[in-house]
């Protein structure tokens, strides 16, 4: 049997409602597998924002890095974990597609990062 799988990772956090955060980044692959096989599917999370916060934002799950706080003016948002599809078990070296999760925002003063 053929198959076709996409991969996107999770999108990383926010710093201001104004700007915007680097997206995930998405695979395609193709290839054959045995009918009957098990795939595990791992969706990556979504990464916190710092909105409002005044402590370190969560990464989303799934391999998402910590958003670091300073203060109000260096701030930075949790990063997306990423998405995976592993082939006949669960451990890391049976992912046979694997979609990277977005960065989270950064702020230091007004300057905003995450593009």
């Amino acid at each position: 049997s053929y198959f076709v799988l996409k991969s996107d990772g999770g999108r990383g956090g926010r710093v201001t409602a104004e700007f915007a955060v680097v997206e995930h980044s998405a695979n395609v692959s193709m290839g054959e597998i045995q009918a009957g096989s098990t795939l595990y599917v791992y969706v990556g999370g979504k990464g916190e924002d710092v909105i409002g916060k005044t402590s370190d934002a969560e990464g989303g799950w799934n391999g998402g890095g910590r958003g670091d706080y300073e203060n109000l003016y260096y701030e930075g948002a949790g990063g997306g974990g990423g998405s995976d599809i592993r082939l006949g078990n669960t451990s890391l070296a049976s992912r046979i597609i694997v979609g990277g999760g977005g960065g989270g925002g950064g702020e230091h003063y007004n300057y905003n990062g995450g593009d």
